[in-house]
């Protein structure tokens, strides 16, 4: 059984749909997404 960090680095399109420069784009606004709206809960 993989653990969690394994399986991505696996299968990465699994969760950002592409392993080259749109998939890493979209990881990119994702994350600053989730920073952007972890900052206005506080």
């Amino acid at each position: 059984m993989l653990s969690d960090v394994e399986h991505v680095r696996r299968r990465p399109g699994m969760y950002i749909g592409d392993s080259g420069s749109h998939g890493l784009h979209h990881l990119f606004l994702a994350k600053l997404a989730g920073t952007a709206s972890g900052s206005v809960d506080c």
